[in-house]
């Protein structure tokens, strides 16, 4: 599986000729880390996110939340959908919590070949930090 998540993020990057982003996703929410890459030829483009965490509130947690986000992106902006997936849950949490798919709105800012982006998940008020570099 990991072997398959690596050809999907890096292979498109050798054989396009557009401007490409791989980030280094931080999600302080649930102390996930994770990889972004964004392919944008022109004014549009796509991105694809995958982080890991767990939750930790007191005696309650969440064990081996994995997180795959797609969306597209228009200039600086972007908007997704988040596939959420939980492992071990342990404690009393709202009905609504742990649906599977939620949404996302983000930007990003560009210094030279540097990049850091904030994407924010309204439904679940998660937020994710990207930071990365251009190619």
């Amino acid at each position: 599986m990991k072997k398959l998540i690596f050809i999907c993020l890096f292979f498109p990057c050798l054989i396009l000729n557009a401007q490409n982003s791989l980030f280094i996703a931080l999600q302080p929410c649930d102390a996930g880390i994770g990889l972004r890459y964004d392919f944008q030829p022109k004014e549009y483009g796509f991105y694809a996110a995958l982080t890991h965490g767990n939750y930790r509130l007191g005696k309650s947690y969440v064990d081996d939340h994995l997180k795959m986000s797609t969306g597209f992106l228009y200039k600086s902006y972007s908007v997704g959908v988040n596939y959420h997936q939980y492992g071990k849950i342990v404690g009393e949490y709202p009905k609504n919590t742990f649906k599977p798919i939620s949404l996302e709105l983000g930007c990003k800012i560009e210094l030279g070949r540097f990049c850091t982006g904030l994407r924010f998940d309204p439904i679940k008020f998660e937020g994710t930090w990207d930071v990365g570099f251009n190619f």
